[in-house]
């Protein structure tokens, strides 16, 4: 039996817990909020629908995820204080030391401090990631669909960076229609990536990400997703938690796709990666240069 934890019952979590049930893609999802009557209530309104959408996934709501032992999934979704705030990484992750998840997805739209506390405590690197940028890299791909008259569907990119406050799009990645945006229209990444910068997505977005990304990690086969996590040495940035094409599936969180980078575009992800080891404590890897 598939079992999912989801921390935080507002609009996020909610949502992502209908998604999942929807899907079916746990048999058993808990909603965990500190107002236990929310949590319940959300799970009794989802319980609800599943005999008119058909699904027959099992919701339920508590006061505290530590009630769940060794869930498959760790979510966190609705939870500022286990991503904001000085304490929030180490309170994450002596839940995490608690329960034991196999997996952990940070649903938040910037969870570079909470994965950092998290894989410090001991918690494998590639067992914990930031949903996120998926939602950012989808905004971005609207926007640019919009500004080229095309369906969204046709529009490829890559992101990388600390999303959303850093977005770092290589121009040679954004294509439409396998055509490379930057000879279509040059303005047009630079405009989209200024537009949406510093911009928090929205919950359902939040909520839909996680959602691709946790059927991404359950997946036999391999999915590449622009995800936060623990680097590993890719683009020469050291072990740097940042947002990267990572391909992921069978339960972890695999090595970066490498793309190519323009010079601005590598100083950009470059500085990016130094303020998180700087923030993290730890030192920043010795860069070289011919």
């Amino acid at each position: 039996m598939l079992t999912v934890v989801i921390l935080g019952a507002s609009e996020h979590g909610a949502t992502l817990a209908r998604r999942l049930a929807g899907r079916e893609l746990a048999s058993r999802i808990v909603l965990v909020d500190s107002d236990e009557g929310k949590a319940r209530g959300k799970a009794l309104d989802i319980r609800q629908s599943g005999p008119v959408d058909r699904f027959d996934a099992d919701v339920e709501g508590a006061a505290d995820a530590g009630a769940v032992d060794a869930p498959e999934v760790l979510v966190v979704a609705d939870a500022p204080e286990m991503t904001e705030g000085l304490v929030a990484g180490e309170t994450l992750a002596r839940l995490v030391s608690k329960i034991k998840p196999r997996v952990i997805v940070v649903a938040a739209p910037r969870a570079a401090a909470a994965l950092d506390a998290v894989v410090a405590s001991g918690f494998p690197a590639n067992r914990i990631a930031g949903s996120a940028p998926v939602a950012v890299a989808s905004a971005i791909r609207r926007r640019l669909a919009a500004a080229l008259d095309v369906e969204v569907s046709a529009i490829t990119l890559a992101l990388l960076g600390l999303p959303p406050d850093v977005i770092v799009v290589p121009h040679a990645s954004a294509s439409v229609g396998g055509a490379p945006i930057e000879q279509l229209r040059p303005s047009a990444v630079r405009q989209a990536v200024q537009e949406l910068a510093g911009r928090t997505p929205g919950p359902i977005a939040l909520a839909a990400a996680a959602m691709q990304v946790i059927a991404a990690l359950i997946s036999p086969r391999t999915t590449v997703l622009p995800v936060l996590a623990r680097g590993d040495a890719a683009f020469g940035l050291g072990r740097a938690t940042i947002a990267l094409p990572r391909r992921i599936g069978g339960w972890r969180v695999g090595e970066a796709v490498e793309v190519a980078l323009e010079p601005y575009e590598r100083v950009a992800l470059e500085n990016a990666a130094e303020g998180r080891f700087h923030a993290a404590g730890r030192a920043a890897p010795r860069r070289h240069f011919d």
